[in-house]
C-alpha cells in the first residue's frame, strides 16, 4: 500500500510549485514579466480572433439553414479583459 502524501511535509511544499513560481517572479524582474505579459496578450488576441471567426461561421450557418441574416456581437480585447476582472 502506498504511503499517503502529507501536504505539510517541507519537501512536498517546495515541489508543489507555488514557492517556485514566487521565486521565479522575483528573479525574472521587470523585463521578464513584460515578456510574459506580451506573450499572454498575443495568446489572448489569437483566442479572440478565433472566437470572432467562429461567430462569423455561425452567422453563415444560420443564414444558410434558416434564410435569416443575423449579426452576433463581436468581442474585443478590452471587453475580454473587462469581463475577466473580478470584483470590479
Amino acid at each position: 500500500m502506498s504511503k499517503k502524501k502529507s501536504y505539510m511535509n517541507i519537501s512536498n511544499i517546495l515541489s508543489e510549485g507555488a514557492f517556485k513560481n514566487f521565486l521565479k517572479g522575483l528573479i525574472k524582474g521587470k523585463k521578464g514579466l513584460e515578456r510574459d505579459v506580451a506573450k499572454h496578450e498575443k495568446e489572448l488576441e489569437q483566442n479572440i480572433d478565433s472566437y470572432n471567426n467562429t461567430q462569423t461561421e455561425l452567422e453563415k450557418a444560420i443564414s444558410k439553414r434558416y434564410g435569416k441574416k443575423v449579426k452576433l456581437g463581436r468581442i474585443s480585447k478590452r471587453d475580454a479583459v473587462k469581463s475577466a476582472k473580478i470584483g470590479r
